[in-house]
């Protein structure tokens, strides 16, 4: 069987160089002050190198799905070539390989909060976040201007992403809407962006909406594990390795695989009148 490896190549040399950049800090001593983030996930601090292991090691499961899609894309971008106005989820290199590379930042930015407890690794794990939802949001704007290019997407992608960068690393005094908030937003606005998307061009384009079904019932259960069992709640076991939020790492990841699959079953339906306005440059 025919198999591009960029994706994969790609994809594992960032997983295996954010892993081990955390294993160093981890034994060499975490900078900063830890026991200052991740306390309100219910799991004890342990005094190793690992503060929270259960919620840590949990994270592997979003790097198992990146992994999973960087070779399923490999498999697909190996096939003979589609037309330029076909899927650019099936089509191109750098929507497959960014968007894999997105499930591996949310995994180690998650670890490194839960493995050290500081402030550092707290913004690393809101901001890998933001990163994911901000590739979300990018993907539905570019697709709902009617393009299939990297550099549409770019220009919906880093000026939010600078913009949400400022607000989680550069110290500013904000009160009311919290960061959990700010993500939650930008879920919201992404799946509504890519309905829109979606009944505008049903016309030419459909989508397997089951998948989108799916990826929003993982995360929704993933908050029902969670809520319960956030410290002090009903669930919470501090000294178990039993943890909720652990079990919100694995269903989340479950959710960003089915965003991936929903992006993938993207078809033509009907021939388009300007195959031209519509192209892929990757």
């Amino acid at each position: 069987m025919k198999f591009d490896p960029f994706p994969i190549v790609v994809t594992s040399l960032v997983s295996i160089v954010l892993f081990a950049l955390l294993c160093y800090l981890a034994l060499t001593g975490w900078p900063g002050q830890t026991g200052v983030s991740a306390l309100n996930f219910c799991e004890t601090l342990r005094t190793g190198p690992v503060k929270q292991p259960a919620n840590t090691w949990s994270n592997l499961g979003f790097v198992a799905v990146a992994i999973a899609i960087a070779i399923h894309a490999g498999r697909d971008l190996a096939k003979p070539k589609l037309p330029s106005f076909a899927n650019p989820v099936v089509t191109s290199r750098f929507f497959t390989t960014t968007y894999a590379v997105t499930g591996t930042l949310i995994g180690m930015g998650s670890g490194a909060m839960h493995a050290s407890t500081t402030a550092w690794g707290g913004n690393v794990d809101i901001y890998s976040m933001f990163v994911w939802a901000t590739w979300a949001l990018g993907y539905s704007g570019m697709r709902l201007v009617g393009r299939r290019d990297p550099l549409i997407f770019l220009a919906f992608f880093i000026p939010i992403a600078t913009l949400l960068a400022v607000r989680v690393f550069v110290p500013l005094k904000m009160t009311g809407f919290g960061n959990s908030d700010l993500f939650g937003l930008l879920v919201v606005l992404a799946i509504a962006l890519e309905l829109v998307t979606r009944y505008c061009n049903r016309r030419h384009y459909t989508t397997t909406l089951s998948y989108l079904g799916w990826a929003v019932a993982f995360f929704l259960a993933a908050y029902a594990a969670w809520l319960p069992s956030r410290t002090g709640g009903p669930l919470c076991f501090p000294s178990s390795l039993w943890q909720g939020h652990a079990l919100w790492h694995i269903l989340s990841a479950g959710s960003v695989l089915f965003v991936y699959l929903y992006g993938r079953s993207e078809r033509l339906v009907e021939p388009l009148a300007n195959r031209e306005a519509i192209t892929i440059r990757a």
